[in-house]
């Protein structure tokens, strides 16, 4: 059987009417059933001044909550991938649990959950964690 202008015109039709249907039910579960707020974070290394003589310095981890829902940071956890981690299927990581700082200024923490965390941000907040730059400061 030969298929006709005509048929492939509502095959084509059919198809494209159910790319747009598609396109159309993500874009509301995304938007609207199901939004993920947006966390954008940022680290640097800091100090305190006035300097001490022996003060070391801190990571200052930033998460802000760009929204549009609350949400909860439960924990900090540092990853390691290769630079050529896209070439890879399953690419050989190393994941760690960060220890934040209860107190900046003495320098102790009491495992990955202190420091202040878990921490509920609503839109627009933002929270800063300190962490010890060597394994050995803590």
């Amino acid at each position: 059987m030969q298929l006709t202008t005509a048929d492939w015109a509502l095959l084509i039709s059919i198809c494209s009417f159910a790319v747009s249907l598609a396109a159309f039910v993500w874009n509301v579960w995304s938007k609207f059933i199901y939004p993920k707020a947006k966390v954008r974070t940022l680290a640097r290394v800091v100090f305190l001044v006035p300097r001490s003589e022996n003060q070391n310095n801190f990571i200052d981890l930033t998460a802000t909550n760009f929204g549009p829902t609350e949400i909860t940071l439960h924990a900090s956890i540092a990853r390691s991938t290769p630079w050529f981690w896209f070439l890879l299927l399953r690419p050989n990581r190393k994941v760690a649990f960060l220890n934040p700082l209860d107190n900046y200024k003495a320098t102790t923490t009491s495992g990955p959950f202190s420091g202040g965390l878990p921490k509920k941000l609503a839109v627009g907040e933002a929270f800063s964690a300190y962490f010890p730059i060597s394994a050995t400061d803590n």
